[in-house]
């Protein structure tokens, strides 16, 4: 086989490898929701090392007849790849069930395994052309690193015309065109062909399963419930439904005696929920727009100008009809072109990322809302519980409050929920935003009621007046709503109409601006400290050192209660590391060979630090673009072709070399981690590409250098029995470096991950 065709099919399959990784990290979300990119990357990188192993155990058969090796492992991977997720989605696994279920485990086990095995014969054929050198290791490097680097940004572009699942077709034919490049029998490409347009085929008619806990499972179990349409974006696949029979508006006083008027069920991602009222309908009878929580703002202040994140229809309608300026603002381009395509009322809903926008110092505003209502399964569960969320911040917060209009104020509402976890850390929030911008008083400056199902907390850019209060009082009366707080409340004033077993909420307020607030954030069984742009975990409120004392009063009956993402990726952290022992550490104890303390230190730091460095990155991609999943794209991209480009250029056979290299490493990281509240505060005005694009150019410097580690320290093995172990303990500290990277961020901070990472490059450096 000619070096061209070794570079066309090294290319090709490595493109195919890493779309197939991003298509599973957009896949399972779709699915389910969006914890599973820890799952896909630590089985990504357990599949690849075993690969490793298997090809050094078996060097000599692979270095006879490496073209045969490659066509085979290329060809079954393209096939295998597809139906590897579709048998996964016939699995009956609920998420929910893992903090109640060991079979649940083992569940979440065999769909690693299934993966695992795609991800394992595209390793074999990456490995292939390396383990046979069949061409000068630099071009071979090279050659790999582009491929992987090239799909990411197609493959979000193609995401606007298709369901991500018939995407997996262009993995098929891209590494059967891999496959093809080496098989020199013609019989034996036509049952390629044939077998890569079956799978294809398959990919297409098999239906995509959403689980039946998300909301758009439940909505089309209602009566004459339809899909009316789906649009596809590289945000969101978004579906509209028509339920004839459903009126539906969060937080509606229950006095309400009339008719909602019919509206769409916008679901995104089959899981958020936002309402697209008929406006004409709803212009006819609006009564039923005064009487929530959130139009409370209009009845203090007269056509105000109002600034909306994340609007619901109810929102929209009343905008139109009761506010004066009025701007709405989405971060989901996908959903909010289905909302326009609804209705005029959709005209007012822009694109863009909320916490960016406010950083443009748009113009001052008298009303800015958040709506936390877009889906109450996934606010109760705690299925958002790792997703970052930089709005909902003291530094977020403190954006907000910064622009507002003299008299103005903000509006926060967010559902009740049983035991009481967001609603109370939002207080806790805006009280120590409050306490930040140095308001002595910030009891004066908060009001706040709830209605049978949702809390509306708000925040005066001045202290409320008694006029004000008075005004709460009787629309409150009106309502049926509950005083929840006022400056002077007394606790007799509270929990009078929806009556909760306990007023945890008033207990909240009262606690938070008392004098021992610290001990009530303590005391409390969930993590309610206020998130920071360096922690910017809202949803996640787990707490293990309140685990004893959910055990001592509920037994086992605390589960339900706590965030199943969190476990999810405690779980998965739990199966991919006895997965890891039994596929790389266990066969290399059957060798002879033993790993020095130097050596297993080395190799396996350099695999954590990687990891470290990557997740670590990606969540700051997502703060800079406002997008997870672009972030990550992008993130995956740049650190692969700049460290195939190190590994490539910095080949350092003089130790005095590597020792200046593994230094210029570590300044690499420090001055990035450095510079990137510069960046943050210099293209944060920019558009979405150009944030992208810088910081893209921000993570190269550092990724080139951490292309040199591994190869420089392979090398540097004198014993080929010690290769094995050096594989295997470095894929498995990258399958461990993934999933602890999250864990150190949720309860550390990102700046603790990046000296974390910082530490296990210089103890590399060290032990090197």
């Amino acid at each position: 086989m000619t070096s061209g065709r070794w570079a066309a099919g090294l290319l090709l399959v490595s493109a195919a490898l890493l779309a197939y990784e991003l298509l599973l990290m957009r896949l399972l979300a779709l699915a389910y929701w969006g914890h599973f990119a820890g799952l896909v990357i630590a089985i990504a990188m357990l599949g690849i090392a075993s690969s490793g192993l298997f090809l050094f155990f078996a060097r000599k058969q692979v270095t006879a007849n490496a073209r045969g090796h490659f066509a085979v492992s290329a060809g079954i991977f393209g096939i295998a790849a597809p139906l590897t997720f579709l048998a996964s989605q016939q699995l009956p696994f609920t998420p929910f069930l893992l903090t109640w279920s060991a079979h649940e485990y083992a569940l979440l086990a065999g769909r690693s395994f299934l993966f695992f095995a795609a991800f394992f014969l595209g390793g074999i054929a990456i490995g292939t052309p390396f383990v046979a050198r069949v061409l000068p290791m630099g071009r071979l490097y090279f050659w790999n690193m582009l491929g992987s680097g090239l799909p990411a940004l197609p493959l979000l572009f193609a995401m606007n015309f298709m369901h991500p699942q018939r995407l997996l077709a262009g993995v098929v034919a891209t590494a059967i065109a891999a496959s093809l490049i080496a098989t020199r029998k013609r019989a034996a490409q036509l049952a390629l062909v044939g077998a890569g347009v079956a799978v294809i085929a398959l990919v297409a008619l098999v239906p995509f399963r959403y689980s039946e806990y998300k909301d758009l499972a439940k909505a089309l179990l209602l009566p004459e419930a339809k899909i009316l349409g789906e649009r596809y974006g590289w945000d969101a696949v978004v579906q509209t439904v028509e339920s004839p029979h459903t009126r539906y508006l969060p937080g509606l006083s229950l006095n309400f005696a009339g008719t909602l008027p019919r509206s769409h069920l916008v679901f995104t991602d089959g899981g958020t929920l936002t309402l697209a009222f008929d406006l004409k309908e709803a212009k006819a009878n609006p009564e039923f727009l005064r009487m929530t929580p959130e139009a409370f703002s209009f009845a203090l202040t007269s056509e105000p100008r109002v600034l909306q994140f994340y609007a619901g229809g109810a929102d929209l309608a009343r905008a139109h009809i009761l506010a004066g300026p009025f701007m709405a603002i989405d971060d989901s381009p996908t959903r909010v072109a289905a909302v326009h395509a609804l209705g005029p009322e959709g005209g007012t809903l822009l694109w863009g990322d909320p916490r960016q926008m406010l950083e443009t110092n748009p113009p001052l505003s008298d009303v800015i809302a958040i709506s936390l209502l877009g889906s109450h399964g996934t606010s109760i569960a705690g299925a958002a519980s790792l997703d970052p969320s930089f709005l909902l911040t003291v530094e977020g917060c403190s954006r907000v409050f910064d622009r507002l209009s003299s008299g103005g104020h903000a509006l926060v509402t967010t559902w009740i929920e049983n035991p009481p976890k967001s609603g109370v850390r939002l207080a806790a929030l805006w009280i120590e935003t409050l306490r930040r911008k140095g308001i002595t008083e910030p009891a004066a400056h908060l009001i706040a009621m709830r209605s049978w199902s949702t809390l509306a907390i708000f925040i005066g850019r001045d202290p409320f007046p008694p006029a004000t209060v008075e005004a709460l009082r009787r629309f409150c009366a009106d309502n049926s709503f509950d005083l929840v707080w006022f400056q002077g409340i007394n606790a007799a004033e509270t929990n009078l109409i929806n009556v909760l077993p306990e007023e945890p909420y008033y207990e909240a307020f009262a606690g938070l601006l008392g004098g021992d607030a610290r001990d009530y954030i303590e005391r409390s069984p969930f993590a309610i400290d206020s998130p920071t742009d360096d922690r910017p975990f809202f949803d996640q409120s787990f707490r293990w050192v309140a685990v004893p004392q959910w055990m001592s009063s509920m037994g086992l009956s605390w589960l339900p209660f706590i965030e199943w993402g969190y476990i999810l990726h405690v779980a998965t952290l739990l199966v991919v590391t006895l997965l890891g022992l039994l596929l790389l550490v266990l066969p290399c104890i059957f060798t002879r060979a033993r790993p020095t303390l130097r050596h297993a230190t080395l190799f396996f730091s350099l695999g954590g630090a990687y990891m470290f460095v990557q997740i670590w990155a990606i969540y700051r991609l997502s703060q800079l673009i406002g997008q997870p999943l672009l972030a990550a794209a992008l993130v995956l991209s740049a650190m692969l072709v700049a460290s195939g480009a190190g590994a490539v250029l910095l080949r350092a056979d003089a130790e005095v070399q590597g020792r200046r290299r593994f230094t210029l490493l570590l300044i690499a990281l420090l001055v990035t981690g450095a510079i990137f509240p510069v960046l943050l505060a210099a293209v944060y005005p920019f558009p979405i590409w150009a944030r992208g694009l810088a910081g893209v150019l921000w993570l190269v410097v550092p990724a080139f250098f951490m292309g040199f580690p591994f190869p420089y320290s392979l090398a540097r093995v004198t014993r080929s029995s010690d290769v094995p172990w050096a594989l295997a303990l470095n894929g498995f500290g990258s399958v461990l470096g993934s999933l602890l990277a999250t864990l150190v961020a949720v309860h550390f901070g990102f700046i603790a991950l990046a000296a974390s990472a910082v530490a296990l490059y210089a103890l590399t450096w060290l032990v090197a």
